[in-house]
């Protein structure tokens, strides 16, 4: 094994190691700058300590780039105008196994992928000694992990890592190019968690391929060993994979996971697609029907959704947005901040905001939403002579609850013309709001006085401001909200935004969000997943 310095593990694309000597030559050296690699001008040797001698020979950068065929190593089998895997046991880097995808075709091919990996698979006798696939798989959610080509030309190969369990049972194992290529390694003897075969017979690669009544069953059922953001991700897939099925047999599941299944906000443009499928029509009854009755949770997700999915083609479409108008200024009904923010057409919306920001019948969480809107609308239409940021530190929570932080405001002239206000209280001029989105709710609340504290003496701050420069006024952020009865997600995130009014500019600006992590992240993605890209 080689060993190299810190700071050149990552740039050695070919080192290898030259047995009982004290160096390493470097055959090529790139080195990373700003995301991308370039090539040095010149090899470059350097010296090592503690060198090992090494029978086999490792590129640094995985998967390699194409080689001919004659640089397999002697021992590396594959059949003449086939396309074919080798997995080598007994050759092992980075705590993987090194896989041969060998082309000895007569035409180039391109494999699919997810970020250079073309869904290399490890398979296992179970105990009917049936073949299984024991490494499961979670797609990326970046189109950009899937837009690589993994090439292989005609008589060349590229090596591969293949994944190996920490523990387990000792059995036959194999190595699978998943998908159309379905080619298969030589069989090795490797231990196998059988709780990863458990997880990869109901993770997403598996759903890609269920029929009627494996969706079925993972929509209403609880798969085994399987919960949290994981079930949450099983059932997103299950729910897509319905607009592959057969019609006939999908529209009475669907029809029951809508009413029973508690479907979440990333699930509905699968299952209004799906509607949509059966019939126009019943997109618009479904959605309405969900409107006007009794599942609250479902209520709110359709809310959620229909902003993003408004098509005036469909019939009924003027009537679902009528709908959830007067859900906004119902009372009894809950409705997400995006209603208020997008649902609401242009043409008569301010109105409307205003009138339900200054309706005392109403809750306050809804008339401090329409404020939002009112606000943020007018400083999109409104050039504004400031330039407002915000600087906090990242605040955790504890049981739900963020600790107090501290927040800075600062307000910067980029107008030409001089800026003069006066403030008794930071809280005159500055109104801070906590916006909390999650799998499962999307709200807006403003802080109540109490807990948005000036650190400024209670005495009258005159500010001249010249053209660039800034004022910057220290907040301290009690305990705000109590957000655990909210969401079951282990971590949310939150957005800290302010408003200024000053004279002579009507609420000037609302600044970009800054992204405080509430809650704590103790999930970690089982050991054989894909590593989602981006």
């Amino acid at each position: 094994m080689v060993i190299a310095p810190p700071h050149l593990t990552f740039g050695l694309i070919a080192a290898f190691a030259l047995p009982y000597a004290g160096i390493a030559r470097a055959e090529e050296l790139r080195l990373p700058s700003w995301g991308q690699k370039k090539e040095l001008k010149a090899r470059q040797v350097f010296a090592l300590q503690n060198v090992e001698a090494s029978s086999t020979d490792h590129i640094a950068d995985y998967p390699t780039e194409p080689r001919g065929l004659a640089e397999l190593p002697p021992h590396v089998q594959h059949e003449a105008g086939k396309l074919s895997l080798y997995a080598d046991y007994d050759d092992r880097l980075q705590g993987r196994i090194v896989v041969h995808v060998i082309n000895a075709t007569e035409r180039d091919q391109s494999l699919p992928n997810q970020d250079m990996d073309p869904f290399l698979k490890l398979f296992a006798r179970n105990d009917q000694g049936d073949w299984v696939r024991a490494q499961s798989h979670r797609y990326s959610w970046c189109g950009n992990s899937y837009f690589q080509d993994f090439q292989l030309p005609s008589g060349t190969f590229r090596s591969i890592l293949g994944w190996i369990p920490q523990a387990g049972k000792l059995r036959s194992v194999r190595y699978q190019i998943e998908g159309n290529v379905g080619i298969m390694s030589n069989e090795g003897q490797l231990p196998i968690d059988d709780s990863e075969i458990e997880r990869a017979r109901f993770d997403e690669m598996a759903i890609q391929s269920g029929d009627i009544e494996f969706v079925r069953a993972l929509l209403l059922e609880q798969p085994p060993n399987v919960e949290g953001e994981e079930l949450a991700r099983i059932r997103e897939c299950a729910v897509s994979r319905l607009l592959d099925l057969p019609v006939e047999e999908m529209r009475s599941l669907l029809e029951r996971y809508w009413e029973e299944g508690e479907p979440s906000l990333t699930e509905m443009p699968y299952l209004f697609g799906a509607f949509e499928r059966i019939d126009p029509s019943l997109a618009v009854k479904q959605i309405l029907a969900a409107l006007d009755g009794a599942n609250e949770r479902l209520r709110y997700q359709v809310l959620r959704f229909i902003p993003f999915a408004d098509d005036p083609r469909l019939p009924g479409s003027s009537e679902i947005w009528e709908r959830a108008r007067s859900l906004a200024t119902d009372p009894a009904a809950e409705v997400p901040m995006s209603l208020y923010e997008r649902l609401l057409p242009e043409d008569g919306g301010l109105n409307m905001l205003l009138d339900i920001a200054g309706n005392d019948r109403l809750d306050p969480t809804k008339r401090r939403m329409a404020q939002y809107a009112i606000e943020a609308r007018r400083a999109a239409m409104t050039k504004s002579p400031i330039a407002l940021t915000i600087q906090t530190p990242r605040i955790d929570t504890v049981e739900g609850l963020p600790r107090p932080g501290d927040l800075r405001v600062t307000i910067t002239n980029r107008s030409e013309a001089p800026i003069e206000f006066r403030y008794r209280d930071a809280r005159d001029f500055v109104g801070v709001y906590l916006r909390i989105e999650s799998p499962e709710h999307d709200r807006l609340l403003l802080p109540v006085e109490r807990n948005l504290d000036g650190k400024t003496e209670k005495k009258t701050v005159e500010v001249v401001l010249k053209s660039g420069e800034c004022h910057s006024i220290d907040l301290r952020l009690y305990e705000l909200f109590d957000i655990a009865p909210w969401t079951n997600a282990i971590q949310v995130n939150a957005w800290l935004s302010a408003r200024v009014k000053l004279p002579g500019i009507y609420y000037a600006l609302i600044s970009e969000p800054v992204s405080i992590r509430l809650g704590r992240s103790d999930s970690k993605a089982p050991a054989g997943q894909g590593t989602p890209g981006g």
